[in-house]
């Protein structure tokens, strides 16, 4: 299996397990529960949750984000080998890679650092975490439009997403 595979899988499988995760940590989230109007992500990696310790949900978070980061490393390298027909592409990936890689660190910190124990270290890395991926997505979807072997719809999408990870 070459290595181009594997980051497209990774690609694939950082996501699903987060989202496998953090719906456990939903679930098992310290009376009254997880409520999606009320809490953050953030308030999932939480060393003390509702005035109950709650170690593991830290823990537990901490390991899904970083796997994530970790997992986005091959993705995004393998990802801007899909950009290389012409020097304009190449250059547009090539800086969305370089943001995408640049942003990985920060998830895992943000991670790390759980907001009700680090409150200015978790705020400063999740700022620079979606600032990052949001442009790096935004310049993908530029190379996406730029690139006539995929649908303009896929870079329409990623300009929504981006704009979203703004917000």
């Amino acid at each position: 299996m070459s290595w181009k595979r594997i980051g497209a899988y990774l690609g694939i499988i950082g996501p699903i397990q987060f989202i496998i995760i953090t719906a456990i940590l939903m679930t098992i989230y310290p009376f009254p529960g997880y409520n999606f109007f009320v809490n953050t992500f953030s308030s999932l990696g939480l060393t003390v949750t509702n005035g109950a310790p709650t170690p593991h949900h830290n823990i537990l978070f901490a390991i899904t984000c970083t796997f994530v980061a970790v997992a986005s490393i091959p993705f995004f390298l393998a990802l801007r080998t899909l950009f290389t027909k012409t020097t304009p592409l190449l250059i547009i990936s090539g800086i969305g890679t370089i943001l995408g890689l640049a942003a990985m660190p920060f998830l895992s910190a943000l991670a790390i650092f759980a907001v009700d124990a680090f409150p200015f270290q978790h705020g400063i890395a999740t700022q620079v975490f979606f600032f990052l991926i949001a442009i790096a997505i935004i310049i993908y979807s530029v190379a996406i439009f730029l690139n006539s072997e995929y649908s303009n719809l896929f870079g329409l999408i990623g300009i929504i997403i981006g704009i979203l990870a703004f917000a």
